[in-house]
């Protein structure tokens, strides 16, 4: 019998029904209401992990003294509360269950979970993929400059905010009477979400490639050397990640509408949606990570301090190099690296170089018989040491003060992974 006829039973028959498997169960399997085995506790390590490490990548964003938009403050709450419904599917029935081992009375508790977290992550990965779209326009293209980056960033997200804003509501206006999107006995009508669905995901797929282009095409014109660029390329390749997830997001979303067994897909789909917007979240924060690693002090003392124990627990000595210069006994006056100054000083082995006091040499008073005899030995009496004041010079000094404006534009326009703008 179709749910759709279910509001046409008696209660006695609605209970039967209610407390039944939510699908019939295919051949060679039975169904399990009381104990489903079910895969929660990949659900809790990967929504843990996922959490923290966005926690931790906004954090280091904080930290790094840049003005965090505050689009990026407002994705990461959407993405807390995504996170959130899925600690309550686990208490209410756990990741990956089959259908047909869930009672027909819960399954509506896990379509709504489903429900809040397909609007949670429309907004959250709008509100993700503008912060980064002006984080790319803040870093790469200078005040009143207007290329083709500019405007292909401005493009780009306009289209995001208007397709996700779209799709949100779209999302949310599918069916009539509203509460039939998560409860299938009440009587009404849906539209077809299908198409909707999967050219969502489609589009969300696209809008990754093109976000994780879009800065090399700027990076790689750069004038620096080809490992500096490599080294700033891989920085912002993190966004393969949130390709990837996305990708395997949308396969999720086709196999959704293609089985009958809808929780145990929506699981793996949401899985999916997590690992996208923490990969995402860590595309926006990774390009401030190396600033504060060479920066702070703490952190910069703190592997000084494991590099240090390696070498004394493990009697590691420092790799000779180009620079070093031995003295008799062997031994090389090494260059070490100083971490938080980013700069290096040289230990000088004093054994192989003998020190001792220098003076200054005397010469006799001019017009002494002395001073007269040595003069004619020489050639020239210009040979000889002068003493007091020699030579003047005059010149003018000129100060140009720029513009506070200009200034203030030059000093807004920075490259947080290149030390030189530190």
């Amino acid at each position: 019998m179709s749910l759709e006829q279910f509001h046409l039973l008696s209660s006695e028959e609605q209970e039967v029904l209610l407390n039944g498997p939510a699908l019939s169960a295919p051949v060679g399997a039975v169904s399990e209401l009381d104990r489903p085995p079910n895969e929660s506790h990949v659900a809790l390590a990967t929504i843990i992990i996922c959490l923290i490490i966005s926690t931790i990548a906004i954090a280091f964003r904080a930290y790094s003294k840049v003005v965090i938009i505050r689009k990026l403050i407002n994705g990461q709450v959407m993405f807390v509360a995504f996170a959130s419904l899925g600690f309550r599917l686990i208490h209410t029935t756990g990741f990956f269950v089959h259908q047909w081992n869930i009672r027909l009375r819960n399954l509506s508790e896990v379509l709504y979970i489903f429900h809040l977290g397909s609007a949670f992550y429309s907004i959250a990965i709008m509100n993700l993929k503008t912060a980064i779209l002006l984080e790319w326009l803040r870093i790469f293209v200078p005040p009143g400059v207007r290329g083709n980056f500019f405007w292909s960033c401005h493009i780009l997200l306009w289209i995001d905010v208007l397709f996700y804003g779209s799709s949100f509501i779209v999302e949310n206006l599918s069916c009539r009477p509203h509460n039939k999107i998560w409860d299938p006995t009440v009587p009404g009508s849906c539209i077809n979400s299908k198409a909707l669905s999967v050219a969502s995901a489609s589009i969300n797929v696209v809008s990754h490639i093109l976000i994780l282009t879009l800065p090399h095409t700027i990076i790689w014109k750069l004038n620096m050397t080809t490992k500096k660029k490599i080294s700033v390329s891989l920085l912002f390749a993190i966004g393969i990640l949130a390709f990837i997830s996305g990708t395997l997001r949308l396969v999720y979303t086709v196999k959704f509408y293609e089985t009958s067994d809808f929780t145990y897909t929506l699981c793996g789909m949401a899985l999916w949606c997590i690992a996208e917007l923490t990969f995402v979240i860590l595309v926006f924060c990774a390009p401030s990570i190396p600033r504060i690693l060479r920066d702070n002090e703490l952190i910069s003392k703190f592997f000084a301090s494991i590099r240090s124990w390696a070498r004394t627990s493990f009697r590691i000595s420092p790799p000779a190099s180009n620079n070093d210069s031995r003295d008799k006994t062997g031994r090389a006056n090494r260059i070490f690296p100083i971490p938080h100054l980013g700069k290096t000083y040289q230990r000088v082995n004093e054994n192989a170089f003998p020190l001792g006091n220098l003076t200054a040499p005397e010469y006799p008073p001019p017009n002494s018989l002395a001073h007269n005899h040595m003069c004619s030995n020489r050639e020239s009496d210009a040979q000889i040491q002068p003493e007091g004041i020699i030579r003047t010079i005059e010149f003018d000094a000129t100060e140009e003060r720029q513009n506070d404006n200009v200034a203030a534009n030059k000093n807004k326009f920075k490259l947080p992974w290149d030390p030189r703008f530190s």
